[in-house]
């Protein structure tokens, strides 16, 4: 199994989904656990995954530019972060990849290692950074 950890230094579970740095790819094989990449996002649109919180939208893709982040998550099966806006989690729905949003303060290894034992509870809920103030 291969499972995608948001981050904006490798160090650390970037608070947003859709604006890290990029991911590390953990691969769960034969009882063993090794990161198997680390695919950042500096050759992306302003240098992230391309959330921009409803700013700065590019009319090819709506409001988000979620396009190049699904791509670096090919052939992984769930994505791990500390936050996430419904539109990421509709995309990763569709595509069948699994989400966990903590709160917990671990390293991207102890998170990946709770959830493979599953012991990584999701909040379940999205950001609102998209929400226009009334």
């Amino acid at each position: 199994m291969k499972i995608a950890v948001a981050t904006d230094n490798g160090k650390s579970i970037s608070p947003h989904f859709g604006k890290s740095k990029g991911l590390l790819i953990y691969e769960a094989k034969d009882g063993r656990l090794e990161v198997q990449a680390s695919r950042p996002f500096d050759s992306l649109p302003g240098g992230n995954a391309g959330c921009r919180g409803g700013e700065d939208s590019r009319p090819e893709e709506g409001s988000h530019g979620h396009a190049g982040l699904i791509a670096q998550l090919q052939g992984c099966q769930a994505v791990i972060c500390r936050g996430m806006g419904r539109k990421a989690i509709q995309e990763l729905d569709n595509l069948g990849i699994q989400h966990c949003i903590i709160a917990d303060d671990l390293n991207p290894e102890e998170a990946v290692r709770a959830f493979l034992a599953g012991d990584l509870k999701s909040t379940g809920q999205s950001c609102l950074c998209h929400q226009k103030e009334l």
